[in-house]
């Protein structure tokens, strides 16, 4: 299976809006559910950092999508890189997607002079939690039902 990794748009916002919620079936706990805030919160992330958005495509298929932020300020006031979303669609689980757009995303980070990358994962999402710390992150603390992961280079 051959993944090409391109900087996305916002022409990918409806190809988005259908990954996100087939992604997120089963941990809807940790997703917005309607459409119109699904729609609302893609505006945000693509607009944040928008050379921060990466889309894995497969043929002509969006296999998943990656929103990466070099200007987010972390609740301890430090400007750090964030990785605020990483979609991929069911059908491309477990076969090098998700660590492709995760590379894409922290070498992004990196090329803007991020040194620390944090991102939050539902605390009872423990594979994508595993998936992380194969990558480097840490643990760190606990906001409601959100746990903080840190990676620093």
């Amino acid at each position: 299976m051959e993944v090409r990794i391109r900087r996305g748009s916002r022409q990918d916002l409806p190809a988005f809006l259908e990954a996100y919620r087939e992604a997120y079936r089963g941990l809807e706990e940790y997703s917005y559910r309607s459409r119109r805030r699904i729609k609302a919160y893609l505006h945000w992330l693509i607009t944040r950092d928008r050379e921060g958005v990466f889309v894995a495509e497969v043929g002509d298929s969006l296999a998943g999508f990656i929103c990466a932020d070099s200007n987010w300020v972390s609740d301890t006031g430090e400007t750090v890189g964030a990785i605020h979303e990483l979609v991929v669609r069911p059908e491309y689980r477990r076969r090098g997607v998700a660590r492709r757009l995760m590379e894409a995303g922290m070498e992004y980070l990196r090329s803007r002079g991020r040194r620390v990358i944090e991102l939050w994962v539902g605390v009872d999402n423990h594979s994508a939690r595993r998936f992380y710390e194969s990558l480097g992150f840490r643990a760190g603390d606990v906001v409601g039902k959100w746990r903080r992961m840190l990676k620093t280079f």
